[in-house]
Parts: C-alpha cells; sequence; structure tokens
C-alpha cells in the first residue's frame, strides 16, 4: 500500500508537470514566449515552427496540456477517495492510453519528418509516459470497459493524426505587437557612418517599424525599390539561409506586384556566434554567415547603384548562392578593396552589429522575418501572390504626405 501511495504521487506530480511544461510549449508555438536554448536555427525551434506543432491554429501542446490535467485529476483519486468518481475510472484508462499513442507518433514525426528533437517535447512525452503507465498499473482495463476505452482512444488518435494531416496549417502569420511601453522617442537604430565618402541615396527619411520598437534610416541600409515609396518595411535574413533565400525571391516578385508602392529595407543578420552573440549555435552551414553579411554591406557602401543587380543574382537559383561565386559577381560590380570582408573590419563590423540590433529588438527568434509597421511577419509561405495579399492586407492606404521624413 505504502509503494502504490508513492506511485500514485509520482504519477500525479508526472502528469502536472507534463501539463506545465506542455503549456510553455503551446506559447512558444504561438510566438508568445521562449524557452532557454530554443532560439532560432535550434532543434526546438524548428520543431515548434513546424506544421506538425498545431492543429489548424490550434497547438497540439494545448491539447495535450488537457490531456494530462486529465491524467493528473485520476491520478489524484487514488490519493483522495473524494476524487474517485465513476467517469474518472474511464477518464484515466483513455487518456494515458492516448497520452501513449500520441507520444510514437510525435517521436516518430520528430525521428522521420522533422528530423529533430525537441528535448523540451521528449521530457513531456517521457513525464506523460510515466504518468500513463502508473495509470495504467494502478488500473488495468477490464473486460467490461475494455471496449469504450479503446473505441474512445481510437477516436482520440484519429482527431490527433487526422486533424495534423488534413487540416491546413498557416505555416505564414503576421503577428502584431503594442507599442513599446515607454513615453520617450524610441532609440534609432544606426550604424556609424562610413570613414569614407560614399554614394548614399539623395533622399533622406526614417521610418518606424514594429509600433514603434525599430526605427531605420533609408540611407542607413541597402534598399530595394524607391526611397519614395509609400510603403517600406525591413527584411531580415541570412544568405546561408535556405528558408531566406526563398523568401527572397518571393520579395523580389512582389516588388513590381506594388507597381512602385513598396520598397524592402535589407537587413543581413548572419546567424552564427562570431559576429552575432544573439546566435547560440555553430552549425556548420552558417560558418560563412559573417562573411556573407559583411560582403552584402561593402556592396551597398561601395556602389549602392549596383545593389539590386547583386541582390537579384543573391535571389536567383533554388538554394543560396556559394560565397565564391557571390563574391565573385560583387567584385565584377563594385570596388571591394578598401573593404576586409572575410575576417572584418570596423566599418562592416559595425554594420553587421547594427543588423544584430535590429534582430534583437524584433523578438521574433526566427529568420526569414518581415518588420512591418505594426509587427511582423514570420514563417513560410508559399507563393507571391500569397504574400503580396498578406502584405496589402497589413498595410492600409495612407497618404504619402505622412511619411515620416526628415
Amino acid at each position: 500500500m505504502i509503494v502504490m501511495d508513492r506511485l500514485e504521487f509520482i504519477a500525479s506530480f508526472a502528469a502536472a508537470a507534463a501539463a506545465m511544461l506542455a503549456l510553455f510549449i503551446a506559447r512558444k508555438s504561438m510566438g508568445a514566449g521562449g524557452l532557454p536554448g530554443c532560439g532560432a536555427e535550434s532543434a526546438c525551434e524548428a520543431v515548434a515552427r513546424s506544421r506538425w506543432a498545431k492543429i489548424g491554429r490550434v497547438p497540439v501542446a494545448m491539447l495535450a496540456a488537457l490531456l494530462y490535467a486529465a491524467m493528473f485529476a485520476t491520478a489524484l483519486s487514488g490519493i483522495s477517495p473524494a476524487w474517485a468518481t465513476p467517469l474518472l475510472r474511464y477518464i484515466g484508462p483513455v487518456s494515458a492510453c492516448t497520452a501513449l499513442g500520441a507520444a510514437a507518433w510525435f517521436l516518430v514525426l520528430q525521428a522521420v519528418v522533422v528530423r529533430r528533437f525537441c528535448l523540451y517535447c521528449v521530457a513531456v512525452h517521457f513525464l506523460a509516459a510515466v504518468a500513463a503507465l502508473i495509470l495504467l498499473l494502478r488500473s488495468p482495463l477490464d473486460s467490461h470497459a475494455s471496449i469504450p476505452i479503446l473505441l474512445g482512444v481510437a477516436g482520440l488518435l484519429a482527431i490527433l493524426v487526422g486533424g495534423q494531416l488534413f487540416i491546413a496549417v498557416p505555416t505564414f502569420e503576421i503577428v502584431s505587437v503594442a507599442a513599446p511601453a515607454r513615453t520617450v522617442a524610441p532609440q534609432e537604430t544606426k550604424p556609424p557612418a562610413p570613414k569614407f565618402a560614399a554614394p548614399i541615396p539623395a533622399v533622406q527619411r526614417r521610418v518606424s517599424l514594429f509600433k514603434g520598437n525599430v526605427e531605420l534610416d533609408l540611407q542607413d541600409w541597402p534598399l530595394l525599390g524607391r526611397p519614395d515609396a509609400e510603403y517600406v518595411i525591413g527584411w531580415l535574413f541570412d544568405h546561408t539561409c535556405a528558408e531566406c533565400h526563398y523568401e527572397h525571391g518571393l520579395l523580389r516578385k512582389v516588388l513590381p506586384m506594388f507597381a512602385g508602392e513598396l520598397a524592402i529595407l535589407a537587413v543581413p543578420v548572419p546567424m552564427f556566434p562570431d559576429c552575432n552573440p544573439e546566435a547560440k549555435h555553430r552549425f556548420e552551414n552558417r560558418v560563412q554567415a559573417c562573411a556573407y553579411a559583411r560582403l552584402c554591406w561593402a556592396v551597398w557602401l561601395s556602389a549602392p547603384g549596383v545593389y539590386n543587380e547583386w541582390d537579384a543574382f543573391m535571389a536567383d537559383g533554388q538554394a543560396p548562392q556559394p560565397f565564391g561565386l557571390a563574391l565573385r559577381k560583387a567584385q565584377s560590380l563594385a570596388d571591394l578593396g578598401r573593404f576586409n570582408i572575410r575576417s572584418g573590419d570596423d566599418i562592416l563590423n559595425a554594420k553587421v552589429a547594427a543588423g544584430v540590433e535590429v534582430y534583437r529588438r524584433s523578438r521574433a527568434n526566427i529568420l526569414p522575418v518581415l518588420l512591418l509597421p505594426r509587427g511582423i511577419g514570420r514563417g513560410h509561405i508559399s507563393t507571391a501572390d500569397e504574400l503580396y495579399s498578406a502584405l496589402r492586407e497589413h498595410l492600409p492606404p495612407r497618404a504619402k504626405s505622412q511619411a515620416t521624413s526628415l
């Protein structure tokens, strides 16, 4: 009896811990909060942003939290007889078997489809499995209740698997944010001026993005489109990022669709710790991210007029351009001799640091990111038409006279 009491305590503790951790994961899936070690490019970020993290718009972790709460109530029924209702005798086995089935389903998805394991998710499944096995050990299925219990488990798992397979999941979202909680004007994100006279756009204009959390001067950043465009957005990217490359091509298709009304400020954000303290992982495919970012800035500072041609070259193809080809193309368009692109110099490093600061203020923890007037756009979007529609919906008509200029 004493051993069983301990098992009941372990089951209730494991179920409660699984429910609480599932709620934190659900917040991550909704973009409302982060988890330690779950930054951009991490395995848990890849899982949380995948289509398998939701059924439609509902995070599966939220549903899991409800399931584990039912297991917790069942475990308490063994400690307190007042909780031991006839309904819980069915809820306990159903929730326990469903939790075991769901754990198997999501572990297979992470291993086979996503091919990365979220340690938080694995911890949740482990805790839930411990609670489930104890509940089944304590209340084994009897012959009279086995059929309705098995039907309930099969129904819940069918809803889970079928919902994930057949309900469309929006992979791109525009998230609005509140204005910064301060009364003073937001600090301007402006890199130090170069030590040489570089040709820059004649139009001086500052734009406020992300509900005033970020302000950028058009003359200080690589620009795609007209400097007097009615709408100006920011694009945070890394040239070593495959998803960034895909979105890059879509953005270049979207620009003509706006017929001069849209301009894009390119903000290189290398996701590698050598030049970005926000990047915590040294992934092999990101080793040249810092050099790509410096090369981007070198082209813009040397000859802004050719940046669009170089940018078109970088957006071309099915995969990011190899660094050697990107460098060769840049050297054919501009004189880069004054810059140290591979190891960096004061000017380029300051520019890269400014981009990293914009990324930090975006609080997105993922690339690519679109900085919009009232929020951010993130995630995968399939076509240029879909991206155009999303931006049109977020960018309401406004008079050009309202544009902030200096």
